[in-house]
């Protein structure tokens, strides 16, 4: 189910190699999750190393999800470890992952309409003033920074409604980094994008591969020809 982009590629890519030194930065080994009856995923194992993108192909029930949200502390496995840094960890919820720097970008994007690019970046984790109040000026200040690095040409301040799915898509990947994520996990990320936003959300994707950030996707809907090097 896990297909590697230094491993054969699927039928039709050509994916350029990845080189990765060191262990893995997350990872699933033996896991075992099953709800009620049903078996959701058995004796799994899975490695996300830094500067690596790992896509996790699959039918419909295959266990794509279930394997994300045990990376993300959504679910604990029954059986089996969830590693980070090589070490066995316990995640009591999505936030202890997100301290860990796990962070999932859904398919349908988290993020509020009605606060602006700003707000949605740093939601829960803003920079605070005195009294325990928001620094805005830090905050407009660093979403933009953030903005650059993810190549997003907008006003950190303008309302998150006003842009396109993929721009909102990029925000979530801004928020991501906001908080120093070093694994960020896509949930079908180009399954309501054109072709022109496929290829740039790839190339922020591929940039970030080159800052070390280790980075998994779960079922593409369309797959790069050639990886961004």
């Amino acid at each position: 189910m896990a297909q590697r982009a230094d491993g054969d590629a699927p039928a039709g890519t050509e994916l350029k190699q990845v080189s990765t030194s060191g262990g893995p930065v997350a990872a699933l080994h033996g896991v075992t999750k099953s709800f009620g009856g049903t078996v959701a995923v058995r004796d799994v194992d899975l490695a996300l190393h830094a500067g690596q993108v790992l896509a996790l192909l699959g039918e419909n029930g295959a266990g794509k999800s279930t394997c994300v949200k045990l990376l993300a502390g959504v679910y604990s496995p029954d059986d089996g470890e969830v590693l980070l840094d090589g070490r066995a960890v316990q995640f009591g919820a999505p936030l202890d992952a997100q301290r860990q720097g796990i962070a999932v970008m859904h398919q349908h994007p988290g993020l509020f309409p009605d606060l602006s690019v700003a707000e949605n970046i740093f939601i829960g984790h803003g920079p605070a003033a005195h009294f325990g109040l928001l620094d805005r000026a830090a905050m407009r200040r660093d979403a933009a920074r953030l903005l650059e690095t993810i190549g997003l040409d907008c006003d950190p301040e303008a309302p998150l409604a006003g842009l396109r799915s993929s721009e909102q898509q990029l925000v979530e990947i801004a928020r991501a980094l906001s908080v120093r994520a070093r694994v960020l996990i896509m949930d079908e990320p180009t399954a309501a994008l054109s072709q022109r936003e496929v290829d740039r959300l790839f190339a922020v994707v591929g940039d970030l591969r080159r800052r070390g950030v280790a980075s998994g996707a779960s079922r593409p809907s369309r797959w790069p020809t050639v990886w961004p090097s």
